[in-house]
């Protein structure tokens, strides 16, 4: 393994620790395209005498998102290659273009499809194979796909406690190889992100109540 892959490799585990690191506030990442899943989620489960009036506030701000987006600039010069972020670019385009409610949806569709997170890991493990990106590039769209990912996971109710955990026994068993290392978290999160709801963890909850 070359330079470059253990940089990349150290990079992506970096961000991915410090995004589910619960001591951290908020979500670790420099890209500040945030919220996409919530925000679509949010527009789509407004009433609709309220989304008349808040939905416009909504859409601008997935418009300045995607204003910042570098998805469509990769996927038009041929880096990313994978149909399901293509089909994702061409949505962001759509709303940046025309901004109607069928492109709302499109979006929306996408972001909470398992394809386009399946299409996110293809994506992520070949740019860590290939040494032909430059650096700065890869951090970049590093960013942009690792923040998608972990937001789908946390829509989908994983906790920052339970990912932390998991990624951190990986780490302390991979601390020879970095790249075995950032491959094998890609590869449980694959697995976890495909998971039916019926077959995730479940927790039991007790509720004590004193009377006063």
């Amino acid at each position: 393994m070359t330079n470059v892959n253990t940089i990349k490799c150290a990079y992506i585990i970096n961000q991915i620790i410090n995004s589910t690191n619960p001591h951290i506030k908020g979500v670790g990442f420099h890209f500040p395209l945030l919220g996409l899943h919530e925000l679509t989620r949010q527009y789509f489960s407004l009433p609709n005498e309220i989304k008349f009036l808040a939905g416009p506030q909504i859409v601008e701000s997935i418009k300045n998102h995607i204003s910042k987006s570098k998805i469509t600039s990769y996927v038009n010069d041929g880096i990313i290659i994978d149909k399901n972020i293509k089909e994702f670019s061409v949505n962001l385009s759509f709303i940046k273009e025309i901004g109607s409610e069928l492109s709302l949806q499109r979006l929306h569709n996408t972001l909470y499809s398992e394809d386009f997170f399946k299409g996110i890991i293809r994506t992520l493990k070949k740019l860590l194979k290939d040494e032909n990106y430059d650096l700065k590039m890869c951090y970049k769209l590093f960013d942009e796909l690792l923040l998608l990912l972990i937001e789908y996971l946390f829509i989908r109710g994983h906790s920052k406690e339970s990912l932390y955990a998991k990624f951190n026994n990986i780490i302390s068993q991979n601390q020879k190889n970095s790249y075995d290392a950032a491959i094998k978290i890609l590869d449980h999160l694959m697995i976890i992100g495909t998971k039916p709801f019926s077959s995730m963890e479940k927790l039991d909850v007790k509720i004590i109540i004193n009377k006063l």
